[in-house]
């Protein structure tokens, strides 16, 4: 079952309206002894929590794509990779003061309150290699 598809939403659904029900149905009557009747009633009310927690994360997740997949959620997906060692600087053995240097021509953002914000100034970069 797909984490982000509509079988699943469809059973947590399920799962937290029978979570709801099921405390309201055998509140009275759970039968046994009184620590017993007690542990019984505080599962039927973990049940219902985690359903409900569980139905929130699952429309959350569906809506904004937090995770694709089963293995992104438990983490065992290889599709992340490890980000690069850029050493103690963290320029990656880049000399800073030998790039060159360009002048950056900047002028007044466009837009509503841009002013009144203390004058916000915009600029293109343009990327490319050192000399």
């Amino acid at each position: 079952m797909s984490l982000t598809g509509t079988p699943f939403l469809c059973t947590i659904v399920v799962l937290s309206v029978v979570a709801l029900i099921l405390p309201l149905l055998l509140w009275s009557r759970t039968p046994g002894p009184k620590p017993l009747r007690a542990a019984a009633r505080v599962l039927m009310l973990l049940f219902a929590q985690g359903t409900a927690v569980t139905l929130v994360f699952v429309l959350v997740n569906n809506q904004n794509g937090l995770y694709d997949n089963w293995a992104d959620l438990v983490g065992t997906g290889d599709h992340v990779q490890q980000a690069a060692d850029l050493g103690r600087d963290g320029t990656g053995g880049i000399a800073l003061k030998r790039l060159p240097r360009v002048a950056q021509n900047f002028r007044p953002a466009d837009g509503a309150g841009m002013r009144s914000a203390g004058g916000v100034r915009v600029t293109q970069l343009r990327g490319g290699s050192p000399a």
